[in-house]
């Protein structure tokens, strides 16, 4: 299991680096201090270690999730935190930087997407907090709001755009329009 471990923490920060395609195995074997036998005993192909990856920064992103989910907030509040959430995993946390990244790049391919995993916790919250979100537009264009924020995160992060974090920049765009909104129903 600490092999394992090992080999999927390198392969995050090649992934992450480098893409699926720029990823050299001998030098996930490096990094892991493992030897090329070592690798394919746990992994036989390249495609079983993205695999391997993807599923652990779901698996990351899914229990962060479920933390923030369960801390008290009100309207939508815990969809506002649910998406700092994401944009902080995205900002600090390679496996989960890489998870997305594979996510994009090998779509198609039978692996499951990053994104497809907190969506059902998104639409989830979306529905707990129906009522609410309707004052700031319909669920469906707040969903789509939170995958440009979280979209708009992961650019800024992987391209070093930051002017503070990723999870402030977030918590920013949300209050300004949550502020916008209900300035506009207070003066129709």
């Amino acid at each position: 299991m600490k092999t394992r471990r090992a080999l999927i923490a390198a392969a995050a920060a090649e992934f992450d680096r480098n893409g699926y395609a720029g990823t050299s195995l001998a030098r996930v074997c490096s990094a892991a201090g493992v030897t090329m036998g070592a690798l394919t005993f746990h992994f036989p192909t390249k495609g079983d270690l993205a695999s391997a990856v993807g599923d652990e920064g779901a698996d990351l992103t899914c229990e962060a999730l479920r933390a923030t989910a369960q801390r008290p907030a009100q309207g939508l509040g815990t969809l506002v935190e649910s998406t700092v959430t994401l944009a902080r995993l995205l900002e600090e946390d390679v496996v989960v930087r890489a998870a997305a990244r594979l996510g994009q790049e090998r779509a198609g391919t039978g692996m499951n997407s990053w994104h497809a995993a907190w969506m059902p916790q998104v639409r989830e919250l979306l529905d707990r907090s129906a009522k609410d979100a309707e004052e700031y537009g319909d669920l469906a264009g707040i969903e789509l709001l939170v995958i440009y924020l979280v979209a708009g995160a992961e650019a800024a992060v992987r391209a070093g755009k930051l002017d503070g974090s990723a999870q402030e920049q977030v918590r920013r765009l949300w209050e300004l329009l949550l502020s916008g909104a209900g300035n506009r129903s207070a003066s129709a």
